[in-house]
């Protein structure tokens, strides 16, 4: 087994070579159980489910593979997907450390990756420095209430910003706030990013919490380092009348989220509906990104309407994404409500077969746990390294018809291939940001000198620049 780099041949992505690759992953592969690492597939071979607490740092592709390695792909995001919700060792606040001695099914301790820094325990208010990795002193959203930065992180999970309506945007430019969702129970869904202990520990020793060091016109561009990851999750409220139904179901923790408003924490039981995972790997120094959501997010394209869903009403005459458009961002003139009108969400192209086929021996493999509700959406990859922007697939050239490149909870309104994660990213690194988005969008910057505004609107910043051509790609992936 070695690493394939570079450029991945081409052949099989379309037609009938990737068809054979398909019909050998339906025909050939069988499911395996829950345990200890599989040995390594031969060429043409699609791998078997590997359930363990160690996260891949790369994607392993048999030397000569001459089809779409989609298969393998799919496999690494898996990989990632269970080592991530491995439970943690919390035994001294430690954070993203596994409990080896526990397995997938344990839901007494939080995941590995709740155990990671916040987002908003990395950019702290007025541009204070953020602490050491396994310290949890800082100032947090909830504080105002009497509420600190927890130590018991599973108990107390923060799901708030510093302002009311933080972490109720899907997407968003210029310090502006993308649409809200709002679930079928007509609650928003909140939303966190969380980074390993690698992207932390770049971003806090090159100070890229503040604006004024990020990335200028005769400055080197970024280059996070290799195996950096984060995760941004996806999480609606679970009603109590809705628990019965739910426990078992679904990964639930209670955390302190903000009511939007009031502007104060409550404790909510709050559900994973969505995870992406972005990773940097050796191979892949344009990101793997992978996509992940719950089941009963909403029903797949023309399947079974028997069931309740978190965004759709199930109704067989209704199976368009409602409103249209996306609704205007939450601000001062259009207020978050108590109970917002739900939305009704539908996925506009199919997950790809093959990563069905990889879904279900996952699924299989983690029976018994809430962790079998969950499916890969997709997994994007660059296929030419050489290239800065990768050349990614899936994209809007392939594969035809096209497949599904977007996760219904976080890019509602972005499901069209055009919109992909690694395009819209791809901004970010042509400004020197390494397709990372998340610091740029949140690294502190003071209100200029009102004699400077005139010189900084002729002269914008790499920063501003590259949130000025992010908002130009959304409002044209929107027309």
């Amino acid at each position: 087994m070695t690493l394939r780099k570079g450029l991945l041949p081409m052949a099989g992505f379309l037609g009938a070579a990737g068809a054979g690759l398909l019909a050998l992953a339906l025909g050939v592969v069988g499911l395996a159980p829950a345990g200890p690492a599989q040995a390594q597939p031969g060429l043409g071979e699609a791998p078997q489910p590997t359930i363990g607490p160690d996260i891949p740092s790369d994607v392993e592709i048999p030397q000569g593979f001459p089809g779409n390695p989609i298969a393998f792909f799919d496999d690494f995001s898996w990989r990632s997907f269970v080592a991530l919700s491995w439970p943690a060792d919390i035994s001294d606040d430690r954070r993203g450390v596994p409990n080896r001695t526990s397995t997938i099914g344990d839901l007494s301790a939080p995941t590995v990756w709740d155990t990671w820094k916040a987002d908003f325990e990395l950019f702290q208010p007025q541009g204070a420095p953020p602490s050491e990795w396994d310290s949890h002193d800082a100032v947090s959203p909830c504080q105002a209430q009497g509420w600190t930065t927890p130590t018991n992180i599973h108990q107390d999970k923060i799901l708030a910003q510093f302002s009311k309506i933080g972490g109720l945007s899907q997407a968003g430019f210029s310090g502006a706030q993308g649409s809200a969702l709002a679930a079928r129970n007509s609650s928003y869904v909140r939303y966190e990013v969380r980074v390993n202990r690698l992207e932390h520990d770049f971003i806090r020793d090159r100070k890229l919490y503040l604006a004024a060091n990020l990335p200028g016109p005769t400055t080197p561009p970024l280059s996070f380092t290799t195996n950096s990851i984060e995760v941004k999750g996806a999480w609606r409220e679970a009603h109590d009348d809705e628990l019965p139904a739910m426990q078992g179901r679904y990964y639930i923790v209670k955390a302190q989220v903000m009511n939007p408003v009031r502007g104060v924490c409550e404790e909510k039981n709050m559900a994973l509906v969505g995870l992406h995972i972005v990773q940097k790997t050796p191979s892949r120094p344009q990101w793997i990104w992978s996509s992940f959501e719950h089941v009963d997010n909403v029903p797949e394209r023309g399947g079974a309407l028997d069931h309740a869903f978190s965004f759709n009403d199930g109704d067989p005459t209704k199976q368009q994404l409602t409103p249209a458009v996306a609704p205007p961002p939450l601000s001062p003139t259009n207020l978050p409500q108590e109970s917002p009108t739900p939305m009704q969400v539908v996925r506009r192209s199919p997950i790809a077969a093959s990563t069905v086929v990889t879904n279900s021996k996952y699924q299989e493999a983690l029976r018994g746990t809430v962790w079998e509700n969950y499916k890969l959406v997709m997994t994007q990859w660059p296929t030419n390294t050489a290239l800065p922007a990768g050349a990614p697939f899936p994209s809007a050239q392939q594969p035809q018809p096209p497949t599904s490149t977007a996760n219904t909870t976080m890019e509602t309104y972005f499901q069209q291939p055009a919109a992909s994660c690694m395009r819209c990213h791809d901004t970010a690194r042509a400004n020197k940001l390494d397709f990372v988005w998340f610091v740029p969008l949140r690294a502190f910057s003071p209100t200029p000198p009102t004699h400077l505004l005139a010189a900084h609107a002729a002269a914008p910043t790499p920063r501003e620049k590259a949130l000025k051509e992010l908002a130009k790609m959304i409002t044209e992936s929107q027309q």
